[in-house]
């Protein structure tokens, strides 16, 4: 009963932060009717007071009761939430199909969006390998969409995975300049300078972007991937063992972090960070292990 309690007062909240944000607060139940649809030959038949979570009609008959006397309200999709619906599009069937799909799409103007629409056919004819035409296609989707760092970013894309590096390069710079909190050209820029034989720039790059976002694995892969390729063996293996402690992976990200230790091609300081690390990441393997034999025990007795 208590989970049924804690569950209204948690869709009270939904519903009145969706209402805050103008969304409209009838497509709470609406989701919620088409997740026990989906789920309707996987519920159990235990009784609702017997369960963790309450059953999904009395989620529904909730989000209806607050959505109760609300004003519908259409809100309309964002052109990023196109994009990326145009993205995954672009990697559906082979790049021959993807690429038919556009085109036919935009020759009939069968889409919900004409910008997305474009923008799905440069990423298929960039998954085709169809450099020459992707440029086309993004003159064409440049001129009609408003500034926006998925357009930039796959502009970026086209020009480096064609070998036009400098170009890329320029293109990621201006973005960044523009957007520089977006993920995308964060984690996408390292790249083209290591393509550009500009792995040190790289490194700043990085080792700038792991001050603000210090646990990112994203970084600390790029961070390996550059100090491998400046032969930098300590500070490699330092962020590929950063990179499998992300991931759950300690046993993996203590023996790369001991790899590190015994490179010897690191700074005193570079070496105390490691040490350090190493110490902590050890402390953290050792009570995992030991809860996971409580565990066991506790099972066999």
């Amino acid at each position: 009963m208590l989970s049924v309690l804690v569950a209204c007062e948690v869709s009270g909240i939904w519903s009145a932060a969706f209402h805050a944000a103008g969304f409209d607060v009838n497509s709470m139940a609406t989701f919620m009717e088409k997740l026990q649809r989906s789920v309707r030959f996987a519920e159990g038949t235990a009784p609702s007071y017997l369960r963790t979570h309450p059953i999904t009609y009395q989620r529904i008959a909730e989000a209806q009761s607050r959505a109760q006397g609300k004003p519908y309200r259409q809100v309309a999709d964002t052109l990023d939430f196109h994009l990326v619906r145009a993205l995954l599009k672009s990697y559906t069937g082979t790049p021959k199909e993807a690429i038919a799909y556009f085109d036919e799409a935009i020759a009939e103007r069968k889409f919900n969006n004409e910008i997305a629409a474009h923008y799905g056919l440069v990423a298929s004819l960039l998954r085709a390998t169809d450099f020459k035409r992707a440029k086309v296609e993004l003159a064409t989707l440049e001129k009609m969409s408003p500034p926006d760092p998925m357009i930039d970013a796959i502009a970026a894309h086209v020009y480096l995975d064609s070998g036009d590096v400098a170009a890329a390069i320029a293109r990621f710079e201006a973005a960044l300049a523009r957007y520089p909190n977006k993920m995308q050209l964060i984690y996408d820029y390292p790249d083209a300078l290591i393509a550009g034989n500009r792995t040190r720039d790289a490194v700043r790059f990085i080792e700038g972007q792991l001050v603000r976002y210090p646990n990112d694995g994203r970084m600390h892969r790029a961070a390996a991937k550059a100090y491998a390729s400046l032969g930098n063996r300590m500070q490699q293996h330092r962020h590929q063992g950063e990179l499998y402690a992300w991931q759950g992976n300690l046993p993996g990200a203590v023996a790369q972090l001991d790899m590190a230790m015994k490179a010897g091609d690191g700074d005193f300081y570079q070496a105390s960070v490691v040490e350090t690390r190493l110490r902590a990441l050890r402390k953290e393997l050792q009570e995992q292990q030991e809860q996971q034999d409580r565990t066991a025990m506790s099972k066999g007795g």
